[in-house]
């Protein structure tokens, strides 16, 4: 399957770097819609009746098909974390993660690729595949 994609990503044999303010806002956006996710979520748990709430949000069509629609954006990022890393066991931590913790845990993960990627876009998209892919 890698050297299907390692025509799709042939342009990463010369690298393509980003400008170090495109990284760092990138970085920032990132950080702080987790910290935005993460402040509402506890808002919500201390705050409010998540289970009474929650059974609401199941009982109309819209909560029914927003559940659907937002899993299944869970499960294609996920494909792509599992694209871009080498370790089993990190990409089933990663999908208990976004399971569990959504768009805030996502973020989260966007945020640590901006950070490691050292400015290169070819590293952000296919992170540690990114040499292998580079070689096919």
């Amino acid at each position: 399957m890698l050297g299907k994609l390692a025509y799709l990503f042939r342009g990463f044999q010369k690298e393509i770097t980003m400008s170090k303010e495109v990284s760092i806002a990138m970085q920032l956006v990132f950080f702080i819609g987790f910290l935005a996710l993460l402040c509402s979520i506890v808002y919500g748990v201390v705050a409010k009746d998540i289970m009474a709430e929650g059974s609401i949000m199941l009982d109309v069509y819209w909560g029914q098909f927003t559940f659907i629609d937002i899993y299944i954006a869970f499960i294609v990022f996920y494909l792509w974390i599992v694209f871009r890393q080498k370790s089993v066991l990190k990409n089933i931590v990663w999908f208990f993660l976004i399971m569990l913790g959504g768009s805030m845990t996502i973020l989260l993960y966007l945020f640590l690729a901006a950070r490691g990627c050292d400015n290169s876009w070819g590293k952000f998209i296919a992170g540690e595949r990114l040499e292998k892919i580079k070689h096919e």
